[in-house]
């Protein structure tokens, strides 16, 4: 298998089939896990309806449990994680397998095209620095984690972890996660293509319901 991508998501069907669709591959092997976490939308009824998906039925245990349950089901050479109300660029997928092989690194990172209203509204290109650690302390724009590939054998111990609501920074598990990330000093590629396209929205956002584990 080449790429896993897990993607977690609730009550979200309004936006899940174009981030799935996204991922899909006639060049690679992809494993899509998505994990529901009890939505009431229709999302179950629709992804019984998709063989090609792995799914992780949770019951309202919050996104980290379920993102910890795909890393143990993931089968794929390299894995990324992909908000539901979000999706890849064409090809982004093939685009940064070839450069991970190519360069033996442990993370390909890569810009992120900004929509609203499914609207293009700013490109962020990922901005190159000698200190990764400080860019994802926010010291420079460090882009978005959905846009990183990272190599499953470096980051497959790496939980997202269950966190204080209480802290602004630190309730959102990726954050915690990518600087977890850059303290082992991975080997960093960039790509010059934007890999993500990220979606402005008011609607809740799942870092902020991060269930009792």
């Amino acid at each position: 298998m080449d790429v896993t991508i897990v993607i977690p998501t609730k009550n979200r069907l309004w936006s899940l089939p174009k981030a799935v669709e996204s991922c899909r591959s006639t060049c690679l092997e992809v494993q899509i896990i998505v994990i529901d976490d009890a939505s009431t939308d229709g999302t179950r009824e629709w992804l019984r309806d998709q063989p090609d998906i792995t799914v992780v039925n949770g019951e309202g245990w919050g996104k980290p449990w379920g993102v910890n349950r795909a890393q143990v089901l993931a089968t794929g050479d390299y894995i990324r994680y992909l908000d539901s109300d979000d999706w890849l660029n064409s090809d982004a997928n093939g685009v940064q397998v070839a450069i991970a092989r190519r360069e033996d690194a442990d993370v390909v990172v890569a810009g992120c095209d900004i929509y609203k209203d499914d609207v293009l509204v700013e490109s962020q290109p990922w901005i190159p620095t000698d200190d990764f650690i400080a860019q994802q302390l926010g010291e420079t724009m460090g882009s978005h984690y959905s846009a990183f590939l990272f190599r499953r054998e470096f980051v497959g111990d790496i939980p997202h972890r269950t966190l204080f609501p209480a802290s602004n920074f630190a309730s959102r598990d990726d954050r915690c996660f990518i600087l977890e990330v850059a303290l082992r000093h991975p080997k960093i590629v960039q790509s010059t293509t934007p890999a993500l396209c990220h979606r402005q929205h008011e609607e809740s956002r799942l870092q902020f319901h991060q269930g009792d584990g």
